[in-house]
C-alpha cells in the first residue's frame, strides 16, 4: 500500500512514458562510475555478457558502448546502435516465428538451465533504462496472456502455428457433427492427451473451447517456465512492479506489442528541426531548396519507391531504428554546410545531426546521393 501511495504521489502521469519516467528516475544510479561496454560487431549479446560477468557490473549505473575497433566518443549515437543490435541478437537468441513481428518463446531446455531468457529479461529491462528500445516482435496474444491481460483466443491466426499443430485444429475445428469429432479423438488420442487433455471424449459445443485451450498450451503453457524466468529478469529493478501497481498495468504490453503504425514522412517531420540561416539570406534561399530535397527524399521513403526505408534513415541518422519509449532526448537537427568536398550527406548520430551541402536543388540526384550515404554507411563512424 505504501509503495503504491509513492508511485501515485510521484508517477501522477500514468501513461507509458510517465511510468517509465518515474521508474528510470528512482532506479538509475546516475552517480555511479561509468561503466564502459565493450562489444564486437556480430557478437553484441555474447561481448554484452562478459561484461556483465564482471563482479562489479551494475545494470543500474551510467553506461558507455565503445565498439572494439572503432574509434569515437559515446555521446549516444554508439549506445543506440549498441542496443538495437543487441534486441536483434536477443530475438533470434529466445524467439522463434516466421514473420519478423510475431514472435513466440522458444521452448530450448539447455538455454532453461543457462538461464538465457532470465537473462534476455535483465537487458531489456537494461535497455530501456538507459533510453534504448525494447522488444517490439511478440504475438499479441502472448504478450496479453505473459501480464496476465484478459485476451479471446478465438481469432488468434493459426498459421502462426507449427504445420501439425494447425492442422489438427483445424480439423477439431471443421468437424460438422458429433460423430466426425468422435473419430478425431480416436485417431489423435495420443496426441490429445499429450497436450494435456486427460480426456479424449470431445463435445461439439465445447469445440472452440477445446482450440482455444490447445492454443494457449502450445504459445503458453508449454513455455511457462520460458516465460518465468523472462519475466524475472525483466523485474530485476522492478519495471513489471512499477507497472502492476499503476492505475493502468495494460501500458507495459505496449512494450513488447508490434507497434502496427508504419513510420510515415510526417512522423519523421516531427521529429527534427532545421537550422536555417537568416531569413532573405542567399544561403537561405540555397537551403529551402536542400530542405525541399530532403523532405520529397522522406516522402519517397514513404511510398517505397527508394531503395532504402523510413526505418533505414533513421538509423542512419541517430543509430535508432525507431524512437524508443521514452523518445528521443533531443530533437534531430539539420545543419548546412557550403564546403563542396561534402557533396554526400553526412549524419553525425551523437548528435543526431543531418549535414547537407547547400548546393543540392534537384531532388532526384539528391535522392541518389541519399541513398548513396545511407547503403555505404557501414555502420556507426561517424559521430
Amino acid at each position: 500500500i505504501i509503495y503504491y501511495m509513492f508511485l501515485c504521489i510521484y508517477s501522477p502521469d500514468q501513461t507509458l512514458q510517465g511510468i517509465l519516467q518515474w521508474w528510470i528516475g528512482k532506479t538509475l544510479v546516475k552517480d555511479d562510475e561509468i561503466t564502459e561496454i565493450l562489444v564486437q560487431r556480430g557478437r553484441v549479446l555474447s561481448s554484452t555478457l562478459r561484461v556483465m560477468s564482471r563482479p562489479s557490473f551494475k545494470l543500474t549505473s551510467p553506461m558507455k558502448c565503445v565498439f572494439s575497433g572503432e574509434s569515437g566518443d559515446d555521446l549516444g549515437g554508439p549506445s543506440r546502435e549498441y542496443f538495437r543490435e543487441l534486441m536483434k541478437e536477443i530475438e533470434v537468441d529466445i524467439l522463434q516465428g516466421s514473420e519478423s513481428d510475431c514472435k513466440f518463446f522458444q521452448h530450448d531446455i539447455k538455454k532453461i538451465e543457462e538461464k538465457h531468457y532470465e537473462t534476455a529479461g535483465k537487458l531489456i529491462s537494461y535497455s530501456i533504462l538507459h533510453g534504448g528500445p525494447s522488444l517490439q516482435v511478440f504475438n499479441y496474444h502472448l504478450v496479453h496472456l505473459m501480464f496476465d491481460q484478459n485476451i479471446n483466443l478465438s481469432d488468434f491466426p493459426l498459421n502462426h502455428l507449427d504445420f501439425d499443430l494447425k492442422e489438427k485444429l483445424l480439423e477439431i475445428r471443421n468437424a460438422s457433427t458429433q460423430e466426425e469429432l468422435d473419430a478425431l479423438c480416436v485417431n489423435n488420442a495420443d496426441w490429445i492427451i499429450d497436450q494435456g487433455l486427460t480426456s479424449v471424449n470431445l463435445k461439439m459445443k465445447d469445440k472452440e473451447k477445446i482450440v482455444s485451450m490447445l492454443i494457449k498450451n502450445e504459445i503458453f503453457y508449454r513455455v511457462h517456465r520460458e516465460i518465468t524466468q523472462f519475466l524475472t529478469g525483466l523485474n530485476v529493478n522492478g519495471l513489471c512492479d512499477a507497472f502492476a501497481l499503476s492505475s493502468i498495468p495494460r501500458e507495459i504490453l505496449q512494450l513488447f506489442i508490434p507497434d502496427q503504425k508504419k513510420m510515415t514522412f510526417m512522423n519523421m517531420r516531427g521529429l527534427y528541426d532545421i537550422q536555417f540561416s537568416e531569413e532573405g539570406s542567399n544561403d537561405r534561399k540555397r537551403e529551402n531548396d536542400v530542405i525541399y530535397c530532403l523532405e520529397a527524399f522522406l516522402s519517397d521513403c514513404e511510398a517505397g519507391i527508394t531503395d532504402v526505408s523510413l526505418e533505414e534513415m533513421l538509423v542512419f541518422w541517430t543509430g535508432a531504428e525507431k524512437p524508443p519509449p521514452l523518445g528521443f532526448d533531443q530533437k534531430l537537427q539539420v545543419t548546412f554546410v557550403s564546403n563542396e568536398k561534402f557533396l554526400l550527406p553526412v549524419a553525425h548520430t551523437c548528435g543526431m545531426y543531418l549535414e547537407l551541402w547547400r548546393g543540392f536543388s534537384d531532388p532526384d540526384e539528391f535522392r541518389q546521393k541519399m541513398v548513396q550515404a545511407i547503403t555505404l554507411g557501414g555502420g556507426f563512424h561517424l559521430a
